[in-house]
């Protein structure tokens, strides 16, 4: 009978998950930096003192470049999971649409903390949200955008984001 000794593999049958991992992360790394400009935002609440549990807030407007030039469109949606005495978390969803079409979006989605009563959140606090997929450009879309409100109603918006 013969013996195959495989102790001399050993160390390629560990590498080689680790090397196929490594030559599949090749997709595409994105950066956008931005400000969201609303047109519209409307709050729509549950209770009758305010802001509660379940409340919404939906608001939409203009992607901005630095220089202050359209170059998309959004449109969030929150919703107050979590009520305290000065703040309430919200759970947050956005989609930023990019180009002539729109056609090219990534979709952001998680919770932070936000003042009551205003629903907003603190000024130059940096809110963290998982970019969870995108459409056109930006199919497949994974990463992190971090918004940060510079004044009553300014925000910059920079997203980081890899696409295969």
């Amino acid at each position: 009978m013969t013996r195959i000794h495989l102790l001399p593999l050993l160390p390629l049958v560990i590498a080689a998950p680790l090397l196929l991992a490594a030559c599949g992360s090749g997709g595409n790394s994105i950066e956008l930096t931005f400000s969201p400009a609303f047109e519209n935002r409307e709050a729509e609440t549950t209770g009758s003192a305010g802001s509660d549990v379940a409340s919404t807030t939906a608001g939409h407007g203009a992607l901005l470049d630095e220089a202050g030039k359209k170059i998309g469109t959004f449109n969030v949606t929150s919703i107050v999971t979590r009520k305290g005495a000065r703040s309430e978390t919200r759970l947050i969803n956005a989609e930023y649409g990019f180009g002539a079409d729109m056609t090219d979006s990534i979709l952001i989605s998680g919770s932070e903390e936000f003042m009551t009563p205003t629903g907003l959140p603190l000024i130059n606090d940096q809110l963290h949200y998982a970019v969870i997929g995108g459409t056109g450009a930006y199919a497949g879309a994974v990463g992190e955008c971090l918004v940060q409100r510079r004044g009553e109603n300014a925000f910059t918006t920079t997203c980081k984001f890899t696409t295969p």
